[in-house]
């Protein structure tokens, strides 16, 4: 089971504590014990944000893109049905022949 966004900002914000000090920085790896590689790299990006004064943002973990993944993988799109396949593909907004430049001068101009 992998920490949920709240726990892992908190154990980033401990962590980006223990950043600032270069004294207290043997701590940054104890905020790291005992959590999965993918849950690690949670509170690592984040802290390191937090460290830099940015907002704290926490990536999704590993397990919560494979659910999404499965998910739409289950859609068929109509292409592969056969749905869409004999349509007329049609530009929108493109002219066959390219614009004349108009090299006029609208009004002449005077000379001295």
């Amino acid at each position: 089971m992998s920490l949920s966004t709240e726990q892992v900002i908190d154990r980033a914000t401990d962590w980006a504590h223990y950043h600032k000090s270069p004294s207290t920085r043997s701590k940054m790896d104890d905020v790291l014990d005992g959590l999965s590689k993918d849950d690690q790299r949670r509170v690592y990006l984040c802290g390191q944000r937090i460290a830099a004064g940015m907002s704290p943002k926490v990536i999704p973990s590993a397990n919560h893109k494979e659910a999404t993944n499965a998910k739409d993988h289950s859609k068929t799109s109509p292409a592969k049905s056969g749905a869409g396949g004999n349509k007329k593909k049609v530009s929108v907004g493109v002219d066959k022949q390219p614009a004349k430049s108009d090299t006029r001068r609208t009004r002449p101009v005077k000379k001295k």
